[in-house]
């Protein structure tokens, strides 16, 4: 509350975009329906709809019988059963939405004073990258870990040498480590630097206290989840560093990081964020917040299998990135206005769904659901995994055409089915489909996922 009010104080206008920011990443909460990788879906919500009696241990993911997965956000939403599937991933997403505002208003004071950073343009960068709204309201693993990354390094860059400030480094950085384990690589030069370092040894015992407090509570809730005594942080490296699992899902050359930064933020922003991480970490070569980020970007680079996904935890430093860049060269006011406009125009294209499985069984209830021709079924996901979290248990799905609903796969199926309006399209994880398809965009052989009425 504050931070708010510093902000209504100090600057008005502010104050009022920040509302609307909020209004927006709520929006995005609620558009950007479903999940940006399966993971998220399956390593929660199912997990989620065991402990909800939806299904049984045999239809999870192989990540429960390994017992490596962490129970905490699945723990979290658990009491969610009683308001069903729908509205508690919907809160979830939005929750996680608005804490994160929050933090980055924090943390948007905190860099700007260290680092003397312009005022009005990087509050909007802050919050305004185009990829911003969506992927920081995901109720995911890589999202819930780098909103409490964001909290340990808002208190570790406060520099406070209060005892209740290392309590809280201590238990954010145990919970984003918790969340996702790989960030522990980041996390261990500024703990490093406070604990061995600066030598207090009654604040660093305060936050070795704490984080092993909520380690210890976290193996609660894993042995909770798998009912037993489970320590996943082991599980998770002998099955993937030992046994190599994740190579099984794809190996990739080193520098496919490179090109991916480049390509899906889209090289306006991906070519000045490679560039300004050079600078940011030669200026601050001393830093352990540099050295954090350089270890755990070089060691993802090395780990055969790669996703872009494994380095979200580090998305809200890419402001401070590239406005302390901006501030090095001298950068013209023009430019940056240019540079975030184009960023705004580019939001509203990644407010929509990211897989249908969501919107498509709020059509489905109790019905039996015809999927239309083909082996594509919406209860099956991932190479046959079953979902059952969004769907009741009288649902059933059929291949056939006496159902009202179908759900289909390719424009040339989909193509079939809508010409001479004999059917209707109710949900398409592509948007403006039907201009696209007019337009000759889409082609027989590109993948949708799409809900039909006949």
């Amino acid at each position: 509350m504050r931070t708010y009010i510093r902000l209504r104080e100090e600057n008005p206008a502010l104050f009022k975009g920040f509302l609307a920011i909020s209004l927006l990443y709520a929006l995005a909460a609620y558009f950007s329906s479903g999940f940006y990788h399966w993971d998220e879906y399956f390593q929660i919500l199912e997990f989620t709809a065991y402990k909800w009696g939806k299904t049984d241990a045999s239809s999870l993911a192989w990540e429960y019988e390994a017992a490596m997965r962490p129970w905490l956000q699945s723990f979290l939403i658990y009491p969610g059963k009683v308001i069903g599937p729908h509205l508690t991933v919907f809160l979830a997403r939005l929750i996680t939405g608005q804490i994160f505002l929050l933090l980055l208003l924090k943390w948007y004071f905190v860099t700007r004073e260290k680092f003397q950073l312009e005022n009005t343009t990087y509050f909007l960068g802050t919050f305004l990258l185009w990829f911003f709204p969506t992927l920081l309201v995901r109720y995911s693993s890589e999202t819930l870990s780098a909103l409490f990354i964001m909290a340990f390094l808002i208190s570790y860059i406060q520099d406070s040498r209060s005892h209740l400030n290392h309590v809280l480094m201590g238990i954010f950085a145990a919970l984003a480590f918790w969340c996702r384990y790989q960030v522990g690589i980041f996390l261990f030069f500024p703990l490093f630097h406070i604990i061995f370092l600066k030598r207090n040894w009654y604040t660093s015992l305060a936050l070795a206290i704490s984080f092993l407090i909520v380690c210890s509570l976290m193996i609660g809730v894993d042995s909770w989840g798998y009912g037993s005594l489970t320590f996943t942080p082991y599980n998770y490296f002998y099955q993937n560093i030992i046994l190599k699992k994740t190579s099984q899902f794809g190996v990739n050359a080193w520098w496919d990081y490179l090109k991916w930064i480049i390509a899906r933020p889209t090289p306006l922003i991906g070519i000045p964020l490679i560039i300004a991480t050079f600078f940011f970490m030669k200026e601050n070569r001393k830093s352990a917040l540099a050295w954090g980020i350089l270890a755990f970007i070089v060691i993802h680079h090395f780990i055969p299998h790669k996703e872009l996904r494994f380095l979200f935890p580090l998305l809200p430093l890419i402001p401070l990135i590239l406005w302390t860049w901006f501030k090095r060269i001298n950068a013209k006011p023009i430019w940056i206005k240019t540079f975030l406009i184009l960023n705004i125009l580019l939001i509203p294209s990644f407010l929509t769904p990211l897989h249908p499985i969501e919107n498509f069984s709020k059509n489905a209830g109790n019905k039996t659901i015809s999927v239309g021709p083909g082996p594509l079924y919406p209860n099956k996901l991932a190479g046959g995994l079953k979902a059952t979290y969004f769907y009741n248990k009288s649902t059933h799905f059929t291949e056939g055409k006496s159902s009202t609903f179908k759900f289909l796969s390719k424009v040339g199926l989909l193509r079939e089915a809508l010409k001479d309006d004999q059917c209707q399209l109710i949900y398409s994880s592509r948007p403006f489909f039907e201009t696209q398809i007019n337009l000759g965009i889409l082609k027989d052989k590109k993948k949708l996922w799409s809900l039909i009425k006949c």
